[in-house]
């Protein structure tokens, strides 16, 4: 298993410093992406190509790389910098070398400000189609390394897991829900107000046919019933009935807002939170946490019994990200429940 990983961790650091250019590794998550970027900085350091900025999606996976430098050599280089996303769009030099970490998440306005950036090494674990394509296109990175999370759990690399789908009936017997339009307005049930919406959906859908400028509608009718769907009451509660059989197990719990998170669980870590239930979570002080967004990439969860997600992603690379989490060898000859 060792050996499989350093021969991955080997292959994309070869791949990169052979060329340099712009690049991306697309490599499973837990295989070591974070270990090649810091290779790859001392590399241009050796070679006097000082100026390094590694930009990452959230300002606390900045500790992540930090950790990695000192882990393997002993510290971490004056010359490294580094950038949130949110702040690269007022880079206003051309470094030697930009790390993008997680670079699937890049906005357009990231796009725009690096365009003219020669060394770009970007890292993820998942990377869709549209993303390689809007990448090539803008940016003319391209895919030079392919090591996907199936990979690494056939290799052993991470635990192979499972994903349990916990069916949820919508109410039919409590009308609280503002439905109908504005015309006709009502209170609905859940299964109701979830019937409506579809009905419209497939109404502007049938619509739209040779007539694109009810695409947006159509499309703006999935979205609305998504959402719905997303964070009905009937499924939250489902949650809730699901974590109170399982007090005594470790549980990371991903939920659709901010809201749900402190709803689900009296712990939670989300942008309106500080860290301390993060922070007894990982220390095991507390045997359930629960988050949306701000763990989607960046940490590791050990010895997790349970990954609960309230609603899979639609997003390929958000779901892979998330599913991650729970996929450290911990579980040996077991499976990961998620």
């Amino acid at each position: 298993m060792s050996n499989k990983r350093e021969e991955i961790q080997e292959l994309g650091y070869t791949t990169y410093t052979k060329d340099n250019g712009k690049q991306i590794l697309v490599i499973s998550q837990r295989v070591g992406k974070t270990l090649i970027g810091t290779r790859v900085i001392n590399k241009f350091i050796s070679n006097s190509k000082i100026n390094i900025l590694v930009a990452v999606p959230y300002v606390d996976m900045i500790n992540n790389w930090n950790n990695e430098f000192i882990k393997w050599f002993k510290e971490v280089p004056i010359y490294v910098k580094y950038t949130s996303f949110a702040s690269l769009k007022k880079l206003d030099y051309i470094p030697d070398l930009l790390i993008v970490d997680e670079i699937q998440l890049l906005s357009q306005n990231n796009i725009d400000t690096i365009k003219d950036i020669p060394n770009i090494l970007g890292l993820t674990g998942t990377l869709s189609d549209d993303s390689k394509k809007l990448l090539w296109q803008q940016l003319r990175m391209k895919v030079t390394v392919d090591y996907p999370l199936m990979e690494a759990v056939k290799d052993g690399i991470v635990a192979n897991f499972h994903i349990n789908l916990i069916g949820c009936e919508l109410d039919n017997t409590i009308r609280n829900i503002p439905s109908g339009t504005v015309k006709v307005p009502k209170i609905a049930t859940e299964l109701e107000h979830y019937n409506f919406l579809t009905n419209r959906f497939e109404f502007f859908k049938r619509m739209s046919w040779g007539n694109p400028g009810l695409t947006n509608v159509k499309n703006q009718m999935s979205g609305q019933r998504m959402r719905f769907i997303y964070d009905s009451k009937s499924k939250i509660e489902q949650v809730r009935k699901f974590l109170s059989t399982r007090k005594r197990k470790r549980i990371l719990i991903f939920a659709g807002s901010t809201a749900t998170a402190d709803y689900l669980n009296k712990n939670s870590f989300h942008s309106k939170t500080d860290s301390e239930a993060l922070d007894l979570f990982l220390e095991g002080k507390i045997n359930h946490l629960s988050s949306c967004k701000a763990l989607n990439v960046g940490k590791t969860f050990p010895k997790l019994d349970t990954l609960v997600i309230q609603q899979l992603n639609s997003n390929s690379e958000t779901s892979s990200q998330i599913i991650a989490r729970a996929l450290t060898l911990d579980f040996k000859d077991k499976k990961a429940e998620i």
